[in-house]
């Protein structure tokens, strides 16, 4: 019996043995036809040109700024009284007129002092006015009388010499009595006295602003709409409950002024931006809307932070918008110049090869060679003058691979304009080529 299972034993392993063989040699084969179609693939792969068209489109060249709001148009209404608010008269989106109330308030023992002391101030500086009025007449009155009498002696016979000189020039007694200087003194002092007029009615104006900010009755200062009210009926107002200790928010009024924002322009940029400018404004808070503006100013005088500096430009935009609102971060496009209707491709189609612009253009799937002529560049895209047509497909890039270089064109040239461009937005930047048109 175990004989015949001995040789049974053997042709099973005998089997097994070269059935082994066969699955390693079915392994060995498919890791042989990975290798290979990885080979493949990669080679396919390091083929794959990254591709853009050539378009026609407006070139905008821009300076990137950042800032913030500033103004929206509103006026903020304040107090420095000091009580107790008394009454509301109005509440947000209420349209009011130039001299409508809008808070009362009644006044403890310190506000009264306030009020007592800003209206003897006004009245002070209103009995200043009057009296420098009162001078002033009295040196008209002299001037005239001045004038009266150098006219008289001017028209007589004594006043001049056969030659026509006036007699009192040939006179060098300090004490021979002059008319006409007399009469050009008077009216010196007439004249000085008007600017001492003026000062003494500006400080009428200021002591009667200072009374009405500590008056139990905020009255508006213009016609618009009021925003923002921050009080009501009951609460305690005092100059300590302010900011800093000084004045008290009430509310705004919104009056339909100019919004404005301000940004800071790097000492590259700041050469560049000139007064009327247009401007376009993204809002962080404001999402789906762009605004747009104009330069209405820059302070040229920068400041220094850190070692850096930086230059405030002043924006106005050109609508208001009630999702504005003061201090809000905003991000500006100062467009520098603009060319409509210019054949453009990206900025990594173009490469220098000894001083010329080259393009690579695919033709029936193979990369053809240009020399083109460029105009506006911007760190995105490259005006094309002559070389290339619309709509033809320019190799900005191979696709990423461990064998294969990602850029197109390998040694020997460097990408266009070099290490000058620098990042913008809106295809935009502080570098502009040739072809700049304003």
């Amino acid at each position: 019996m175990k004989e015949k299972i001995k040789p049974f034993l053997q042709r099973c392993i005998a089997v097994l043995v070269s059935r082994k063989k066969l699955v390693l040699v079915g392994l060995f084969i498919l890791v042989i036809a990975g290798v290979v179609s990885r080979r493949f693939l990669t080679k396919d792969e390091q083929a794959t040109f990254i591709t853009a068209q050539v378009e026609r489109t407006t070139l905008i060249n821009s300076v990137s700024a950042s800032g913030s709001v500033i103004n929206t148009g509103q006026q903020t209404i304040s107090t420095k009284a000091s009580g107790v608010v008394r009454q509301i008269f109005v509440k947000d989106g209420d349209a009011v007129a130039k001299g409508n109330k809008l808070v009362e308030f009644e006044l403890d023992q310190e506000g009264e002092e306030a009020r007592a002391k800003a209206w003897s101030s006004y009245l002070s500086s209103k009995n200043s006015v009057e009296s420098t009025k009162a001078t002033q007449y009295s040196l008209q009155s002299a001037m005239f009388e001045a004038w009266d009498e150098f006219k008289e002696l001017a028209e007589s016979d004594t006043y001049q010499n056969s030659d026509g000189t006036p007699k009192y020039e040939q006179r060098a007694l300090p004490e021979f009595h002059i008319p006409e200087k007399d009469w050009l003194a008077a009216e010196a002092k007439y004249k000085n006295q008007v600017a001492v007029i003026a000062q003494a009615q500006a400080a009428l104006t200021s002591s009667w602003l200072s009374f009405q900010m500590v008056s139990p009755t905020i009255t508006a200062p213009a016609s618009g709409k009021v925003s923002d009210v921050m009080v009501a009926p009951g609460i305690v107002i005092s100059p300590q409950t302010g900011e800093g200790g000084g004045s008290h928010k009430l509310l705004s009024l919104v009056t339909g002024q100019e919004a404005l924002v301000s940004v800071s322009v790097s000492e590259i940029d700041v050469s560049q931006i000139e007064t009327g400018q247009k401007v376009i404004i993204v809002v962080d808070a404001v999402a789906d809307k762009t605004f747009t503006g104009k330069v209405v100013g820059i302070d040229r005088t920068g400041s220094v932070t850190q070692g850096v500096v930086n230059y405030a430009a002043l924006i106005s935009l050109d609508t208001l918008d009630k999702s504005l609102l003061p201090n809000m971060s905003i991000t500006a496009e100062i467009i520098l110049s603009s060319k409509p209707n210019v054949l453009v491709v990206p900025a990594g189609a173009v490469s220098q090869f000894q001083g010329q612009a080259i393009v690579s253009v695919l033709v029936n799937g193979k990369p053809q060679e240009k020399e083109v002529e460029t105009g506006l560049q911007t760190p995105t895209q490259v005006e094309i003058l002559n070389g290339l047509e619309e709509g033809e497909t320019v190799i900005t890039g191979r696709r990423q691979t461990s064998e294969a270089p990602s850029q197109f064109g390998g040694q020997g040239r460097r990408g266009f304009g070099g290490g000058a461009l620098r990042p913008g937005g809106f295809g935009g930047g502080s570098r502009g080529g040739g072809g700049d048109q304003h």
